[in-house]
């Protein structure tokens, strides 16, 4: 007999932080982008993902992209660093910061002018997010999906209704059956089989 464990949580809390990290980084960069006269439109480009290493001697930095891609950004003397603290929309409160203040984990979005050419051009500027203040938005995103979020194991599946009963265990330790509408906008993502399920590799699902 096959079990199925599952987790169901309407908000999708990690989805939910690279949304938010990327919207604030967008909101950042809106600014920043604004044509300083009436017949200038300088356009962003870049790439957003995750430090995976740094090496200050060849003035570059290695970035994964949420779907795995290595991305190489070139860096130097006139590069911009930013750090977005936690919750913050604007650059207008970012802090400026130094090479050496960012770190193998941080968030990035490395960014050039349109038309530059990435593979060569050092990057205009970087708006960083931390380790850290990630760290701290994941513990509030579990929070959160502790006080309103249920896991445990399906017990039934009912199409009909389009329902799901999961056996889970309550605050006190005592087994309570949940029942979980499934409805259209409900998203539910399924981990492979063979994987330690990390959010980044779960695909859609259906009922």
């Amino acid at each position: 007999m096959k079990i199925l464990q599952t987790h169901v949580d309407t908000t999708v809390r990690n989805s939910k932080l690279i949304n938010s990290i990327v919207i604030m980084m967008l909101a950042a960069f809106a600014a920043y982008a604004q044509p300083q006269t009436q017949t200038a439109t300088p356009q962003i480009s870049g790439v957003i993902g995750e430090v995976k290493n740094i090496d200050a001697t060849a003035n570059q930095l290695i970035v994964r992209a949420e779907n795995g891609v290595l991305s190489t950004v070139n860096i130097n003397d006139k590069t911009q660093y930013k750090r977005l603290p936690l919750g913050e929309k604007s650059l207008t409160k970012a802090e400026d910061i130094k090479l050496a203040d960012v770190g193998q984990g941080d968030r990035v979005w490395a960014r050039w002018r349109s038309g530059a050419d990435q593979k060569t051009t050092p990057a205009a500027q970087l708006v960083v997010m931390s380790k850290a203040d990630l760290a701290k938005k994941q513990e509030q995103e579990r929070a959160e999906w502790r006080r309103r979020g249920v896991s445990g194991i399906v017990s039934s599946v009912n199409p009909s209704t389009q329902e799901i009963t999961v056996s889970s265990k309550s605050l006190m330790g005592q087994a309570q059956a949940v029942i979980i509408p499934i409805t259209d906008k409900v998203l539910m993502r399924r981990y492979p089989h063979d994987s330690i399920p990390k959010y980044s590799e779960a695909k859609p699902a259906k009922l």
